[in-house]
């Protein structure tokens, strides 16, 4: 082939440029009419989504623990989830937690910067890693076979004539930058996968130097020279993504020298340098296709599993700490992603096998912090038949994305999912009220919820609708409230209020336009919440342990308590129907040796906590 018409096919079909010692292919014919319209999006509403791929199906169930059914989990799994004692817990999360090698996503979810979606899959799940990863990344349904990517869709339609014309002075940065091995089939349009595609981030050097890697001296060496520097220069964005880069600085010192955190360290320096760039795709470097060496024979805290969680975990915190540093975060959002879980038992082999629905993980300043959902729940004697169930469609996360942080219209994100998909509470940007809110409270009076709210202006505004939910997810109108004049002031009482209350404020003006208040919750304290269990005494006699429990407020019905060794091993369990009484004695009848013992209470009206005991001599 000549290096003319080599160079002419380059420009066409895909220019690759060396990014230090990265290959980058980036579309000339950027297919994928959905990330124009992204961009043209992005550029109102100023926000990044940043995707992780976990490629393998990443073990929900030993990275967000539910330690509510920890019996169950070490039943199913003794040999690789670690002991309870060692879990992490959550703020404000009695029934989970994450992984020991995850400490910095565990403060980031205590710092309220982490929201865990469980039970994410779909109806008649594949194993098949290929299938399932175009199922997700197509938003297909498991029977239906799509040739375009989620985001793919959505550019073609709102954008028929594109890529004609670009890069432009409207948008001359890329639409989409996949750093990874291959381009992914979410940026996939009817002709031509629109990303940008950097292939290992340490290349970065070469397109910020304007050189390449090292080739021998000799004929073929100095043709491989030349046909590099053509694609370098024939490459429509190498420019942007180099005044960019080299318009900001790292700030965090946290990042690690690994693959992920190297990828993620590229993207927020893009992102600070004022690349209008609305969608990252980075790529974990390690499987999590861990059917066997998930852990290491008598130490959950390594293996493959756990080794490539603390890389997720470290890059993630590091990340969102040089987006604070940077002062770009709040326009920031990351989440991962993963074809499916894997099965509640354990195979034999130090290893999962291919599963069904697991957690997804959004992270960033502007995520609601805690948890969509419940943990999951698990039989107590799990077979290789038994899986997570879902709770939700994946395609309800596409649907929140694009509508709550991508500034996509409902008919837009349907039209692109190819059906209609409730949204789901991840974001705080979807509840925050314009500046005329100037407080919203709700407190108890007489046993009945009193609703205050106050703003600053009423100019515009022609009424308010009270919105109430039982999940804090699920909202319903329960009464509008119209503005009274020059009036600042309003409330509201709830008559047919429940134990535990969310409430939001929707001021709804007379152009159309709609925004929606914070929420707040509101429980009342005569249920549940009221509730103490105190062991006493503590420690306690070795051997035939008598357990003391000292109950406050508790209510009529039945009472459980599981015992488990310090490893989680379940060695007893009890229940008892509880009628007005402070004190219940139980004689384990079961000769215990000395130690660590961690007593989990379920309690009528929702008490529920987990109390460590100590078994002395």
């Amino acid at each position: 082939m000549k290096r003319k018409e080599f160079v002419k096919l380059s420009v066409l079909s895909g220019a690759a440029t060396m990014l230090g010692k990265s290959m980058v292919h980036a579309s000339n014919l950027l297919d994928s009419p959905f990330l124009q319209q992204l961009a043209q999006s992005f550029n109102s509403c100023n926000r990044v989504l940043v995707i992780i791929q976990l490629t393998g199906g990443n073990d929900g169930l030993n990275c967000i623990i539910p330690i509510d059914q920890y019996g169950s989990l070490a039943t199913a799994r003794p040999a690789i989830v670690p002991p309870l004692s060692q879990i992490l817990t959550l703020n404000n999360n009695i029934t989970t937690g994450m992984h020991p090698s995850m400490p910095e996503l565990r403060n980031l979810y205590n710092e309220n910067k982490v929201n865990i979606v469980q039970g994410v899959s779909y109806s008649n799940p594949n194993f098949s890693h290929f299938r399932a990863t175009d199922i997700m990344q197509s938003g297909s349904d498991s029977t239906q076979v799509l040739t375009t990517g989620w985001m793919g869709r959505y550019l073609q339609l709102d954008n028929p004539g594109f890529p004609d014309g670009y890069p432009n002075s409207n948008m001359p940065d890329p639409l989409a930058i996949q750093i990874g091995s291959s381009l992914p089939l979410t940026l996939q349009g009817t002709a031509i996968n629109t990303g940008y595609n950097v292939s290992d981030p340490q290349s970065l050097i070469n397109i910020i130097n304007e050189t390449t890697d090292v080739s021998p001296n000799n004929d073929y060496g100095r043709e491989l020279s030349f046909i590099r520097l053509m694609k370098d220069q024939s490459n429509a964005y190498a420019t942007t993504i180099r005044d960019a880069y080299n318009a900001a600085v790292t700030l965090s010192t946290q990042y690690p020298d690994e693959d992920l955190a190297n990828q993620l360290k590229i993207v927020a320096r893009l992102i600070k340098g004022g690349l209008r760039t609305p969608v990252y795709i980075v790529n974990h470097p390690d499987s999590f296709d861990t059917h066997d060496g998930q852990v290491v024979s008598g130490n959950f805290n390594q293996g493959r599993h756990p080794i490539a969680m603390a890389k997720l975990s470290k890059a993630i915190a590091a990340f969102q700490n040089d987006l604070e540093l940077m002062q770009v975060d709040e326009k920031v959002c990351g989440m991962t992603f993963s074809e499916f879980g894997r099965n509640i038992k354990g195979n034999g082999s130090l290893g999962t096998d291919h599963g069904t629905a697991a957690p997804v993980i959004f992270f960033g300043t502007k995520v609601r912090g805690g948890m969509v959902g419940t943990s999951p729940l698990l039989p107590a004697n799990a077979t290789a038949d038994d899986h997570v169930a879902m709770q939700y469609d994946y395609r309800q996360l596409y649907s929140s994305v694009l509508q709550k942080w991508l500034c996509i219209s409902a008919p837009d994100a349907d039209t692109t999912l190819l059906d209609s998909y409730s949204t789901l509470s991840i974001f705080d940007t979807d509840i925050v009220l314009p500046v005329q809110l100037v407080s919203f409270t709700a407190v108890w009076q007489n046993d009945v919820p009193k609703l205050n709210w106050q703003v600053a202006s009423t100019m515009g505004i022609h009424f308010f609708e009270v919105q109430w939910s039982g999940n804090g997810q699920d909202f319903t109108t329960i009464n509008r409230v119209f503005v009274d004049g020059e009036n600042k002031q309003y409330q509201l009482l709830h008559t047919a209020a429940a134990a535990i209350n969310y409430y939001r404020i929707v001021s709804n003006e007379y152009n159309g336009e709609r925004s929606i208040s914070k929420v707040v919750r509101l429980t009342n304290t005569n249920v549940g919440q009221g509730q103490v269990v105190v062991i006493n005494p503590n420690p306690v006699k070795a051997g035939n342990p008598v357990i003391k429990l000292n109950l406050l407020d508790a209510e009529n019905g039945e009472m459980l308590l599981h015992l488990y060794t310090d490893t989680g091993v379940l060695v007893y369990q009890f229940s008892r129907v509880l009628q007005l009484e402070n004190t219940v004695a139980i004689a384990v009848n079961k000769s215990l040796p000395a130690g660590v013992y961690m007593v989990w209470v379920s309690l009528p009206g929702g008490y529920k906590k987990a109390h460590k005991v100590l078994l002395v001599p």
